[in-house]
């Protein structure tokens, strides 16, 4: 309800159209992020990490990075908790879709896709603006070569990326 000038209450009115992002060329839902299975032993030793450094920072007098490492703690708690959300990507004329955000082809400077089943299947952009990052987004059940052809009508591909890059690398391996 919103208020007008003479104090009525009216009936706010919500427009939910979308803007016009061309044709619909793919479209799937896929996971935010992987969700491991993490055993007894694996919260065991990131036990015994987090105190190796909580340690390090009180003999250190380093109150900065036990801050840190606090605040790491309770944003991995509650993703933990929160869970992996399930978001549509579309690729469109205009751009990519991904959940809420759209980012138009003329933002993005090239592509890459890293197929290596089971374990990697993801479609990964690197936008032209220095202060974004590499976005990743996973394939699921998509034939990459069908992504592919899509893109390369708009895009370019960076074929010299053959490995995912290190840090989705390394929080796999860690199950991050």
């Amino acid at each position: 309800m919103v208020e007008d000038k003479d104090g009525q209450q009216e009936a706010a009115i919500e427009t939910s159209e979308q803007p016009d992002r061309g044709a619909v060329l793919a479209r799937w839902e896929g996971k935010e992020h992987d969700e491991f299975s993490r055993g007894t032993w694996w919260y065991i030793i990131a036990g015994l990490v987090v105190l190796a450094i909580l340690l390090f920072a009180y003999f250190d007098n380093n109150p900065l990075l036990a801050a840190i490492v606090v605040l790491a703690i309770f944003t991995f708690a509650i993703s933990e908790y929160r869970g992996a959300d399930t978001r549509a990507v579309e690729i469109t004329e205009d751009g990519i879709l991904v959940g809420t955000d759209f980012h138009p082809y003329e933002t993005i400077r090239n592509f890459f896709i890293i197929y290596q089943p089971p374990q990697v299947k993801m479609l990964y952009f690197d936008p032209k603006r220095i202060y974004r990052p590499l976005t990743g987004v996973h394939l699921e059940n998509q034939n990459p070569n069908n992504i592919r052809e899509i893109l390369l009508q708009y895009l370019p591909e960076d074929i010299e990326r053959e490995e995912e890059p290190t840090s989705d690398f390394w929080g796999r391996l860690l199950k991050f």
